[in-house]
């Protein structure tokens, strides 16, 4: 039915964004291109199941290199293992399955000492309210204080507008259509957690109709002749709707889907629940998202940044062994050798050029041509405890040179000036010429 091509018809406010174009979305965002999958296999997770499907099939085409277990985590088995399977494959943990199940993840990896910020726990929810799971610390029990904690480690990924669901104007409208159904059908008793998502969106569907119905007639004056329902589609195609009744701002995409804003929230420590930092934001390009933060302050374990997937010195601490350094060391020091020995071989190729040219004594100069000459010299390296500008050499004889006998003077004394202070760092002496380091 997407195609419009077949369905030239067909559009949709489905609250729920595509979770497998989300999360590629969001782990490229991260970087992070190594996860560790964990399913729980109650039959409660039907939701997580089908979207664990979704997600696993797509973390192939976006460059995710993925482990994936199936578990009983809401009844508590096998996690220890789990735990020590995911520290060998990566620090970021993609969970998909009930509060209840994470609760029991976490006692388990307090145990092992992987709640202190070098691991993510990242669950992937609808929503966080009591209909689809509540994602909290708080069960009233002897390991609260202990989840509590180990929360600071979680992430909840919600795949539908925890801000545009929770406005106040859909708040009123749930209890609008609880007493509706009430008055309708004669019922008195009804489920406290009606389907806020689904309502909503078929609330805003009904509203989006109406307004391009009424544009139509405006410019018509009436709907026109026959088939007209391709004409309304287009009318709502590539259009933000900001006021509607239901609240909230709607933007249909180019594709007949409305285009979805998505959360990842963080533990709050002030407030003690997982709030939203990161926005990611459908762009009308197929499936693709810009993310945004929502505000500057901590997020992880006290920190602006979240962990890396692999950590710098690798899942077994290799890289950074002492004899990895050792080597790093070796192959450095071997550098500088090889600089250094081509600094020495370029000068001694030099001298032996001019020794070539000139003669043997190419390298003696005449006491008479120095006797006035200025000589200034300035390095670009500085002293240490008296720091000077870069130095120049000028030189001033009071006797005639040719150009050439200028060009090879000035080249020739400034390179061994330039050795001379390397190595001494301190006065030379020619005759009737000082130069000072």
């Amino acid at each position: 039915m997407r195609d419009r091509q077949r369905c030239p018809t067909y559009l949709s406010t489905t609250p729920y964004a595509q979770s497998g174009a989300v999360v590629c979305s969001l782990l490229n965002a991260l970087n992070w291109t190594t996860v560790f999958i964990g399913l729980d296999s109650q039959p409660k997770a039907s939701y997580h199941q089908f979207s664990f499907s979704q997600i696993t099939a797509k973390l192939v085409d976006c460059g995710v290199t993925f482990t994936a277990t199936t578990a009983p985590f809401s009844a508590g088995s096998s996690i220890s293992r789990i735990l020590m399977e995911f520290k060998r494959k990566s620090r970021v943990f993609l969970y998909f399955g009930e509060p209840p199940g994470l609760r029991n993840l976490l006692v388990a990896a307090v145990e092992f000492k992987m709640t202190h910020g070098d691991y993510v726990y990242l669950a992937i929810c609808q929503l966080n309210i009591a209909h689809f799971g509540l994602f909290t610390w708080q069960q009233h029990d002897e390991d609260d204080e202990k989840v509590k904690m180990a929360y600071r480690s979680v992430l909840l990924l919600s795949i539908m507008d925890e801000e545009l669901y929770g406005l106040p104007s859909f708040l009123s409208l749930v209890q609008e259509w609880a007493v509706r159904y009430q008055s309708m059908f004669n019922n008195t008793v009804l489920d406290n957690d009606l389907r806020v998502t689904a309502l909503t969106a078929s609330h805003a569907a009904t509203e989006i109709a109406g307004i391009a119905v009424m544009e139509a007639v405006e410019r018509h004056g009436e709907l026109p002749a026959g088939d007209n329902g391709q004409l309304l589609a287009n009318s709502i195609l590539n259009r933000t709707y900001p006021h509607l009744g239901v609240g909230g701002i709607w933007r249909m995409g180019s594709f007949g889907i409305i285009l979805h804003t998505v959360q990842l929230g963080s533990f709050d420590v002030e407030e003690q629940f997982l709030k939203g930092f990161l926005r990611g934001t459908e762009t009308g390009v197929f499936e693709t998202y810009s993310w945004a933060r929502m505000h500057s302050r901590p997020i992880w374990h006290g920190r602006q940044f979240l962990p890396p997937d692999l950590p710098l010195c690798g899942l077994d601490g290799a890289a950074c062994h002492s004899d990895q350094l050792f080597s790093v060391e070796v192959v450095g020091g071997c550098a500088v050798v090889l600089v250094t020995l081509a600094g020495i071989l370029g000068s001694l190729r030099k001298i032996h050029r001019s020794r070539f040219i000139f003669g043997s004594d190419w390298w003696k100069l005449n006491d008479t041509a120095l006797d006035t000459a200025l000589c200034t010299f300035k390095s670009n390296v500085y002293h240490l405890t008296n720091p000077e500008p870069p130095f120049e050499i000028v030189y001033r004889p009071t006797h005639h040179y040719q150009p050439w006998q200028q060009l090879i003077f000035h080249s020739t004394f400034g390179s061994l000036a330039i050795y001379s202070i390397s190595i001494f760092n301190g006065l030379l002496e020619f005759p009737h010429c000082y130069i000072f380091s």
